[in-house]
């Protein structure tokens, strides 16, 4: 599991909400950019996407160094522009992994969903899955991106599910373990 964080996060802030992917036979991966600013605090930041993804493909490559991890069974996760950056993972295949988990996915094309058609139509793998979780008092990014973004998937033959919880705003549900369970027995 490739749990990548939110702009302007920490891995310490979030690695509670992954943490149980142990408990089904995952490792957990959770790259921290290289990119910081210090507001306060020292946080990362996720650039464009080609030096993002670059990152995460040579924190991976680090990792599996002896070649024992099996990628392709790899489900890569995240929250808002983590969540963008497992949608994109998963739809180029630059880490081939077979399923993807986006909580409040937020990134330079959310906000323009089409801009995913061409990734979605040109996925070298079509047996990839996804979620899509999102708080209804996010305000971070509309509901109708969010929903056309899982109607595009789902159109285009990748099942993508889609969550939405009536109190949650930018930040992972309460039951997100149960949902990384489900998810995971899904995928196998």
């Amino acid at each position: 599991m490739l749990a990548l964080h939110a702009q302007a996060s920490v891995i310490n802030e979030e690695y509670q909400a992954w943490k149980t992917v142990g408990d089904h036979g995952y490792i957990l991966g959770m790259p921290q950019t290289i990119n910081r600013y210090w507001s306060g605090i020292t946080t990362g930041y996720w650039p464009d996407y080609e030096t993002s993804i670059h990152q995460i493909k040579a924190f991976v490559d680090t990792i599996n160094l002896n070649k024992t991890l099996d990628l392709k069974h790899s489900i890569a996760g995240g929250l808002s522009m983590g969540g963008d950056l497992a949608i994109r993972l998963a739809l180029t295949g630059t880490i081939p992994v077979c399923g993807f988990i986006a909580v409040s996915p937020g990134g330079p094309w959310m906000n323009e969903p089409e801009k995913w058609k061409p990734l979605i139509d040109d996925v070298r793998r079509h047996d990839i899955k996804g979620i899509i979780i999102r708080g209804k008092e996010d305000q971070a990014i509309p509901r109708k991106y969010t929903q056309t973004l899982t109607n595009m998937f789902n159109n285009s033959s990748i099942p993508c599910q889609f969550l939405e919880y009536p109190k949650l705003g930018h930040w992972y549900p309460p039951n997100f373990a149960d949902i990384i369970a489900n998810f995971i027995n899904n995928i196998e």
